[in-house]
This record gives C-alpha cells, sequence and structure tokens, in this order.
C-alpha cells in the first residue's frame, strides 16, 4: 500500500472519529432503513434486539428532515425487523435513508431505571425529598385541587379576595377575610322573620311572654311555663281565672264583662275567697244562671282592661 494511500485512510478514520464526537448520543450502526409510513420502516435481518420498544432514535432523510423519537414497536418476520416509532414531532418521508440510536439501551441501562422515564412515580421519589423550602423556589405557586363536585384531575384553583362575592365563582375559593368582612355588611340587611318569611327572630324575655303582646319574639319553654302560671294565677291583663260572682246573681254568658271588685276566686270545694280580683275589667268565658241570692256559682274570667 503507498504512503498516499496509508495518510488518505488515516485521515478519514480521523475524520469518522471526530463526526462522532460531535453527535455523540446517537450511534449509527449502519442500518438501511426502508420507509414504509411516517411512523414506520423496516431494515433487512432480526434486529430487534438494538432497535427494542423504549429506546430512543434519531432519522433523517434526503428530503431533507431529521426526526427524533421513541421506539413504540419492534418486530421480526423473516426477511425483516419492522419498527414503529412515537415521533417526537414531524414524521418519516420516501426519503428516508439513515436511522441511528440513542446511545442509551432502554434495557438495563447504565443510568438505572429512571433513565427513559417521562414521568415521576411515587417510588421515585425518596420519603421526605420533597421539602417546604424546595416547593418555596417554584416561582409561580399555585393551588391544586378538585372543585368540581365530581371524580376530575386536579387543576389550579383561584383564590378570590372580594368582600362583596361579586364573582359569584362556583369553582374559586374565598379567603377568611372576605368571608367575615361579607358576613359582618350583609348579616344587618336580613329582615326579621314573619309568619311567611324566613329572617332573624330574637327570644322573649319571661315578662314579654306573660305581656304576652310582642308579634316578632319566639318563647322559650320555660318563659311559656312562667307565663301559664302566671295567666292562671295573677290578676294583671289576660290573666285568666276561675272566679264567682258576689252580688245577687243573674244570668252570665260569654262575652258579658264585669269589675273585678265583684268577682273572688273560687276555691276547690265551692266556697269563694274573701278577696276579690281587685280593678279591672273582665270578660266572662263562660256560663253563670241567674236566679237565688249565692255567689258560690262560678265560672272562668279573663282580664281584658
Amino acid at each position: 500500500m503507498s504512503p498516499s494511500t496509508v495518510n488518505n485512510s488515516a485521515r478519514q478514520m480521523q475524520a469518522d472519529i471526530r463526526e462522532q464526537h460531535e453527535d455523540a448520543e446517537w450511534i449509527d450502526l449502519g442500518d438501511s432503513p426502508t420507509y414504509t409510513s411516517g411512523t414506520e420502516f423496516t431494515i433487512t435481518g432480526d434486529v430487534t434486539t438494538k432497535y427494542h420498544v423504549g429506546r430512543r432514535i434519531k432519522a433523517s432523510g434526503t428530503t431533507p428532515f431529521t426526526v427524533y423519537g421513541t421506539i413504540a414497536t419492534s418486530s421480526y418476520s423473516s426477511p425483516n425487523t419492522t419498527i414503529t416509532v412515537t415521533w417526537d414531532s414531524g414524521t418519516l418521508d420516501a426519503t428516508l435513508d439513515a436511522v441511528a440510536l440513542g446511545i442509551v439501551s432502554a434495557t438495563n441501562s447504565s443510568l438505572g431505571s429512571f433513565a427513559f422515564k417521562s414521568s415521576l412515580e411515587a417510588s421515585d421519589i425518596a420519603d421526605g425529598s420533597v421539602t417546604k423550602a424546595k416547593l418555596e423556589n417554584v416561582s409561580d405557586m399555585r393551588v391544586l385541587g378538585n372543585v368540581s363536585g365530581g371524580a376530575t384531575a386536579p387543576a389550579e384553583v383561584t383564590i378570590l379576595d372580594e368582600d362583596d362575592m361579586t364573582s359569584d365563582s362556583a369553582t374559586a375559593l374565598a379567603t377568611q377575610q372576605s368571608i367575615k368582612a361579607y358576613v359582618d355588611n350583609n348579616s344587618s340587611s336580613v329582615a326579621d322573620a314573619t309568619e311567611t318569611t324566613k329572617g332573624i327572630v330574637e327570644r322573649a324575655t319571661t315578662a314579654e311572654a306573660e305581656a304576652a303582646t310582642d308579634t316578632t319574639r319566639y318563647v322559650s319553654p320555660a318563659a311559656l311555663k312562667a307565663a301559664m302560671i302566671a295567666i292562671m294565677t295573677g290578676t294583671g291583663v289576660g290573666a285568666v281565672r276561675y272566679a264567682g260572682y258576689s252580688v245577687t246573681p243573674s244570668t252570665k254568658v260569654p262575652g258579658d264583662t264585669e269589675s273585678g271588685s265583684n268577682l273572688y276566686p273560687m276555691a276547690g270545694g265551692g266556697g269563694r275567697s274573701s278577696t276579690s280580683l281587685g280593678s279591672g275589667t273582665w270578660e266572662c268565658l263562660g256560663y253563670i244562671a241567674g236566679g237565688g241570692t249565692s255567689g258560690n256559682r262560678g265560672t272562668f274570667w279573663q282580664r281584658i282592661s
């Protein structure tokens, strides 16, 4: 071999080595690909071991084009291996003339099982490795959650600070301050409750329950009991007493009125007290038959004024 031939061979080897180092992450094994479709090509022989699923691949053609992707399927059926690729972007065309494999294998990789993962799994993250200090370095942190009321993927959740709740959003969260401000600003606008309208109602005092004149407050069981006792034993307006008529009896029917000074509380045995019900006007609620002079005939009376 002439010296010039040796020199030329050495220079070519140096050029090939340089070219390899300039794009060292890809290995061209010299295989000749045959175009089948935008995502598929074939190579003569069984090359499934080298062109295995998950391995990265680069393809180029004279169009020119260069695309990068990941091998999705690789199967041999004599005489060819058919390889299908999921491309990052773009597709193959009929001018395909070269393929190169990623230097790292997808199986038994020197980088370990983490080398070709497109997403993390729980087992990939060591317990305690995600810390508050690391999260604080996220420049645009957002709250993530599911506010749809159904099963769906978590999404970014908006937090609103609106004292008037004007957005009326069904998905946004409200700050504690805005909730308090809204309640404080609107609680006084709620109307009093009525027989037909919901609203705010105040509890009556015992004295108000006994007076029985208020139409807006509600009565507690204790106040109601006290009011009933006052009505049955007192002499104020609204009181109801079982009493006899002291003057010469005449017929008394419901609706008749009489002065309290002429009415005397009746005892259980039929006799009456020597002390009258006092002043005021009382209305007959029952019946007293006329005739005779006995004042021991009694019925129920209610003070009306």
